[in-house]
């Protein structure tokens, strides 16, 4: 009887290590991929913010707007070619590994994203040239408040991630 005893308490808390142990590496490998998103994440949104910055796409919306302002029908030009959104459009299925709020702060920043890229087509298209000068002074503001809102939610999302310690290492 006390062999059965101690084999069933043996085969117990070696069942009960088997659990802790598969348990930890679930946190652990569930940490690792979190930590990889959230520096994938950070890699793209600072991408992104140094390119506004070094292109000057606000600036340049300010030189439109003041040109259409003046009377003039002079844009800054804005070519897009490529998709800058591999991170997100890749591993948006993931977003929920992240604690909150960074899922919510990181649709919000790449719907804001989206939304410009439909505003630039909008200005590249054909059809503003029959739009009233009022009509695209509307949008160029519009257009610089979704540019400055993005910036805005890209700064504090890089904050987010710092704060959190989910950085790489």
């Amino acid at each position: 009887m006390d062999a059965a005893v101690a084999g069933l308490i043996g085969a117990g808390i070696g069942a009960a290590g088997g659990i802790v142990t598969a348990t930890l590496n679930f946190q652990l490998q569930t940490l690792k991929e979190r930590r990889g998103l959230a520096s994938a994440f950070y890699g793209e949104i600072e991408a992104l913010l140094q390119i506004v910055e070094r292109r000057k796409y606000i600036e340049g919306i300010e030189y439109s707007l003041m040109n259409i302002q003046a009377g003039a029908r002079e844009f800054y030009s804005f070519k897009l070619t490529r998709s800058y959104f591999n991170v997100y459009e890749k591993n948006i299925d993931k977003i929920g590994l992240l604690p909150s709020p960074l899922p919510g702060k990181i649709v919000l920043l790449y719907t804001i994203a989206f939304a410009i890229l439909e505003d630039i087509d909008t200005l590249n298209g054909e059809g503003i040239n029959r739009w009233e000068n009022k009509e695209i002074e509307d949008h160029l503001n519009e257009l610089r408040s979704l540019f400055s809102e993005a910036v805005s939610i890209g700064e504090q999302t890089q904050k987010l991630i710092k704060k959190k310690r989910l950085l790489s290492r």
